[in-house]
């Protein structure tokens, strides 16, 4: 079975231009499921054909202009846009850069650089769209265990944590942004003795450190709670410290 060819909505208000367009776009394989000519038609086509492309010209007819349609576009479809115009002064490429574009063709522009924009475009769409839900599937599965999951920054500020942590804590979303060591403490067996920081010691060696036996926790709530886990140092492209994960595993003794 042959993959069937990306569909293409052309928003034109000029129809000689955008018939020309269409044809252009037909000579190179794709497949043009509409013409909008204003804002409101954009949208509603949209909708009703739902392309993996939007080719969106800036001037269109009306009240709206091509920015208004494809920002309502990509936030409520999700459909990606890349942007015709002849129009390419400051302020309205930073007003354009709003809806968050994969592309820009300046008019006029031949068919090579009409198919490049087109295929870069739907690449990284595709890509973009691949790592939105690989971040929801690993979200999901982090929210799903049962063991306490703590991610800092290089600084030691939290910036992510799952229920489990959030109810161990007792800080809940409020955690984000904060210093761990605002979150928790850790402790000896007895309360009242300091433990050696694992935190400290993972990211100073760069390796697992696993929590010392018999270690308790102490919450911003002031709860004692023992744990089991680990402290695993985050590493970036060059190998240096970029952060740092944290799991946490209550005892059963502790939960009863």
């Amino acid at each position: 079975m042959e993959p069937q060819p990306n569909r293409i909505l052309i928003v034109e208000d000029e129809r000689i231009v955008a018939h020309n367009l269409r044809r252009r776009l037909e000579s190179l394989g794709f497949s043009v499921p509409a013409l909008a000519t204003t804002a409101e038609q954009a949208i509603v086509e949209a909708e009703r054909t739902n392309p993996d492309l939007v080719l969106m010209d800036i001037r269109l007819q009306g009240d709206r202009d091509g920015i208004e349609a494809a920002t309502e576009i990509h936030r409520r479809l999700g459909i990606p846009v890349v942007y015709l115009t002849a129009y390419t002064d400051a302020d309205t490429v930073r007003r354009a850069r709003v809806s968050e574009p994969l592309g820009f063709l300046s008019k006029p522009f031949g068919l090579r650089e009409l198919q490049s924009t087109i295929e870069v475009a739907l690449f990284k769409h595709s890509v973009d769209r691949r790592v939105r839900r690989a971040e929801c599937w690993h979200d999901a599965a982090l929210r799903a265990i049962h063991q306490a999951v703590i991610v800092t920054d290089e600084q030691g500020a939290i910036i992510y944590l799952n229920p489990a942590a959030a109810s161990l804590t007792g800080l809940e979303e409020r955690a984000l942004g904060k210093p761990l060591s605002e979150a928790l403490t850790f402790v000896r067996s007895a309360p009242s003795e300091d433990a050696d920081d694992p935190l400290a010691t993972a990211l100073r060696e760069q390796r697992q450190v696993d929590l010392h036996p018999g270690s308790v926790i102490r919450g911003a709530d002031g709860r004692h709670t023992p744990v089991d886990g680990c402290a695993i140092p985050l590493l970036d492209e060059r190998g240096q410290a970029a952060g740092l994960v944290l799991v946490l595993r209550v005892l059963p003794d502790h939960s009863s």
